[in-house]
């Protein structure tokens, strides 16, 4: 009887550990597995700008990590017919060297057009391009005007019962 009853009122369940979500995706933002995603499809700008856009949305531009959310993206970027969009990786520091901008990782997955990035200076920041038919990435020049693709990541906490 005792046992049945520290059962019924929880007592086993301490100590399991779950995560919740304590925030949400901004109004107009696409949810996705953990992460918030937004094209301002109103204004194209520079890698740079497009970031500093990003970030007053504490957002940063798109870190793909793996072909299941690229595919995503691709598909919302078909959806919303949504022109040519910054992608977050860049080898501004050194050429051939793509890493993402704000962590100064390198990619686990890329989604690069046949024989991109092509190389050369002045082509540094990469781009879904809307001419593929795929929107795969290119590398342009990071003055050069495109769409912001902005990532948000809701926190999450840890709840111990």
């Amino acid at each position: 009887m005792f046992l049945l009853l520290l059962s019924f009122v929880g007592f086993g369940n301490y100590g399991h550990v779950t995560s919740h979500d304590v925030g949400v995706c901004h109004n107009g933002w696409t949810r996705y597995n953990d992460s918030c995603y937004f094209i301002n499809l109103d204004q194209a700008m520079s890698f740079m700008d497009a970031e500093n856009f990003c970030q007053q949305y504490n957002a940063r531009l798109i870190h793909v990590e793996t072909s299941a959310e690229n595919q995503f993206i691709v598909d919302m970027l078909h959806r919303d017919q949504a022109g040519s969009c910054w992608v977050g990786l860049n080898d501004m520091d050194k050429e051939g060297k793509w890493l993402w901008y704000g962590t100064q990782t390198a990619p686990q997955f890329t989604y690069w057009w046949p024989h991109e990035p092509h190389g050369g200076d002045g082509e540094d920041c990469a781009v879904y391009y809307a001419r593929h038919t795929n929107y795969n990435w290119d590398d342009y020049s990071c003055s050069h005007h495109f769409h912001p693709l902005c990532e948000f990541i809701p926190e999450t906490v840890d709840v111990i019962g």
